[in-house]
C-alpha cells in the first residue's frame, strides 16, 4: 500500500499502478512456501495480499486527493448511463468541462445521477499537480474536502 501511495504522490506510474504491490505479494507467498508454512496460511496470505495490491491504485489516489486535492466547480456537458449491466447498476457518467482552475475535461461518476443534466454544475476534487485523475464529490461527501 505504501508503494502505491508513494507512486501516486510522486507520479511514478510503476508504483502507482500496483505492479510493485503484486510483486511484493508474490515475494511474500514464495517466502512462505520456502519456510514451509501451511497451505492454508499461504492461501489466505496470497488472497489477502493480491486483494490489497489490486485496491492500492484507487486508495492511493484517494490519499493524494485528500492531502493535496483542491475543490473546483465543473459544468456537465453530457450524461451517459453505465453500459455494464452488472456491478455498476444505476451508475451514470458525466463528461465535464471547466472554465477555471479545475481540469479542463474529465469523466466522473461521483455526484452524477439520473437527474443530472448538461449545464448543471458539479463539485470536483482534483490534484493541482495532475498526478492522479480528478473525482466528483457526491452529495453526502461534499464536506470531505478542505
Amino acid at each position: 500500500m505504501s508503494a502505491g501511495v508513494f507512486g501516486a504522490w510522486t507520479g511514478e506510474s510503476v508504483f502507482a499502478a500496483g505492479e510493485v504491490g503484486l510483486m511484493c505479494a508474490l515475494g511474500l507467498v514464495l517466502h512462505l512456501f520456502l519456510v514451509r508454512a501451511g497451505r492454508a496460511m499461504v492461501g489466505i496470505v496470497a488472497v489477502l495480499a493480491v486483494g490489497l495490491a489490486l485496491h492500492t491504485p484507487q486508495t492511493a489516489a484517494g490519499v493524494v486527493l485528500m492531502a493535496q486535492g483542491q475543490e473546483g466547480s465543473v459544468v456537465v456537458t453530457s450524461v451517459q448511463a453505465s453500459e455494464k449491466a452488472s456491478g455498476a447498476r444505476g451508475r451514470y457518467f458525466c463528461s465535464v468541462e471547466s472554465g477555471g482552475e479545475a481540469p479542463s475535461s474529465a469523466r466522473i461518476w461521483r455526484g452524477c445521477t439520473q437527474a443530472t443534466r448538461p449545464g448543471d454544475v458539479l463539485a470536483l476534487v482534483y490534484d493541482p499537480k495532475g498526478l492522479v485523475p480528478p473525482r466528483g464529490i457526491g452529495a453526502r461527501r461534499a464536506s470531505w474536502t478542505r
